[in-house]
């Protein structure tokens, strides 16, 4: 339950930062990209959730295409979280094997391998 709490709660910060930088035009810029001149994973990610708010899915996709493909299974792994509050059960993302977060990182550093290249 305490686990659910600390996801939701941050969540919940990632949706304010959002909404924040959505009103003053203000970002976290990426540190990654900052030292190094390449981009990250992520970067790229608040460009696209502005542009989904405003619903333009074309130039969403265009600002980071892995997270995009990836929105929708974080927000069924954040239902299941608030539906196990609700219902007071234990959330299935817990049972999730190591491994597929281990190939979900893979992925992401191939993404971001693969965008610097190109």
């Amino acid at each position: 339950m305490k686990k659910n709490l600390i996801l939701i709660g941050i969540c919940l910060l990632l949706l304010f930062y959002l909404l924040i930088s959505n009103i003053t035009g203000l970002a976290i810029p990426c540190a990654f990209n900052y030292l190094t001149g390449y981009l990250c994973p992520g970067c790229g990610s608040t460009r696209m959730l502005k542009a989904l708010l405003s619903g333009d899915i074309i130039k969403a996709f265009y600002y980071n295409q892995f997270l995009f493909l990836s929105l929708p299974i974080f927000i069924v792994l954040f239902i299941n979280v608030l539906y196990s509050n609700i219902k007071n059960t234990k959330a299935w993302i817990y049972r999730i094997p190591n491994y597929i977060y281990v190939i979900y990182g893979v992925l992401a550093i191939v993404f971001a391998i693969i965008r610097n290249i190109i």
